[in-house]
């Protein structure tokens, strides 16, 4: 058999054993639901009216996108014993994939017209809340799961 006869063997015997070898190997985890968290910092004495603020604008969205199917869960968590400049509250919700978040400029208009009567009147509560509370991030985040073997 001739060099390039025993190239091209050992080339397609080597293909086959990355192909099967591939077909066999699988991620050690799989990808579930997406999250948002966002980290607030509240205003020396604004915490209680900051969380009213929350229960009558977030609440109201998060209740809606939960009832429409988009979310799954929400959560509101006070960080204790912060540090200076540490986010004393986390706002967590739970996206059912990144699908979610692509839902169209129609729908989020019509739930902000809905929840707060108007794109100004939103701008304008948002700016307010800058006296109750500064953002410190937001971080978007994948939950995984370990597959079992």
């Amino acid at each position: 058999m001739c060099a390039n006869a025993r190239m091209i063997l050992a080339s397609a015997a080597l293909g086959l054993w990355v192909a099967n070898a591939s077909a066999q190997e699988r991620l050690p985890y799989v990808e579930k639901s997406v999250w948002t968290t966002t980290y607030v910092q509240t205003m020396p004495g604004k915490f209680d009216t900051y969380i009213e603020d929350l229960s009558k604008v977030w609440l109201m969205y998060v209740k809606r996108l939960k009832a429409d199917g988009h979310i799954l869960s929400y959560r509101i968590l006070r960080v204790e014993f912060t540090r200076d400049n540490e986010p004393n509250l986390v706002l967590m919700t739970e996206y059912k994939n990144m699908a979610a978040f692509d839902v169209g400029t129609e729908y989020w208009e019509k739930l902000l017209q809905e929840v707060t009567g108007s794109l100004d009147k939103a701008n304008r509560a948002s700016a307010s809340r800058e006296e109750l509370r500064k953002l410190r991030g937001t971080l978007l985040l994948r939950e995984l799961d370990f597959v079992e073997k």
